[in-house]
């Protein structure tokens, strides 16, 4: 039995197609394999042989994996380590700024700067659940949200 036996004639079934029917096919095992094909419309050469050229595989191009020198690594990690730093700085900038017992001109450590911080929140939490009793006593109602914790040091 020749090759050609084995397959259908595409000429005839492709004629005015988009697509080829390749698809239809005689398996080696004597079935039809029975896979229906998209819907076909008469179209130019021209755009079927782009589409078919379209539908081809091609193999993925891969990867070429690019080391890093020393230098290179060493480099980097300065530069996010300095990053990471600034980031901490600026942070400690902006909790200086927010907090009225603290002045950007003294000379200060970051565990000073932490520890004014948390008594400035404290202070505020008590001055706020103040005023929200003053209100309750005045039978004015007050948002949950505006309540503090009673465990407030």
């Amino acid at each position: 039995m020749s090759r050609t036996n084995n397959f259908i004639n595409f000429n005839k079934l492709t004629k005015g197609a988009t697509k080829p029917l390749e698809s239809h096919w005689k398996n080696p095992f004597g079935t039809m394999s029975s896979v229906s094909p998209e819907p076909t419309t008469p179209s130019s050469s021209k755009e079927q042989t782009s589409k078919t050229q379209q539908k081809v595989k091609k193999p993925k191009a891969t990867k070429k994996t690019v080391f890093l020198s020393d230098e290179e690594k060493k480099k980097h990690h300065i530069e996010s380590e300095n990053k990471r730093r600034k980031a901490i700085r600026d942070a400690f900038e902006k909790l200086v700024s927010l907090n009225p017992d603290l002045k950007p001109s003294d000379n200060r450590s970051e565990i000073l700067i932490l520890n004014k911080s948390a008594e400035y929140i404290q202070l505020l939490h008590r001055d706020n659940q103040s005023l929200v009793e003053q209100l309750e006593l005045k039978g004015i109602n007050v948002d949950e949200r505006l309540k503090v914790n009673n465990n407030v040091k």
